[in-house]
């Protein structure tokens, strides 16, 4: 009996991990598709700022070891909404996880273009 119930638990676990990792997937593309349309809308507006997160000190994702100030000087700054530091719940964490994550890469590649354009 004990040994049903240990491979019932077994069988359970696999499918709840195998569950959040498809549901992770789907944020990703979800992310992509958002990563791309938020380059392409910057690119349209010809806003080159890059996205920061807000906090006990602004957090430019990608740029940590860098001076915020340079760079806002160079290329300038936003402020994303629901950014704050303050973490209550697994929720919060993995919420700010995913904006850290599209911030990081939406901040690489416009600051690409931001260079570009201040060489020109």
């Amino acid at each position: 009996m004990k040994l049903l119930i240990i491979i019932l638990m077994m069988l359970l676990t696999a499918c709840s991990e195998q569950k959040r990792l498809i549901d992770q997937d789907v944020v990703a593309a979800a992310n992509i598709d958002q990563l791309v349309y938020a380059v392409q809308k910057a690119k349209e507006k010809k806003d080159y700022r890059l996205l920061a997160m807000k906090g006990r000190r602004i957090t430019l994702p990608g740029f940590e070891r860098q001076n915020v100030n340079e760079i806002s000087q160079r290329c300038g700054i936003k402020l994303m909404k629901n950014t704050g530091d303050v973490l209550k719940n697994d929720e919060d964490r993995e919420n700010r996880r995913l904006k850290y994550q599209f911030a990081l890469n939406f901040n690489h590649i416009i600051f690409a273009i931001c260079n570009d354009k201040k060489l020109q």
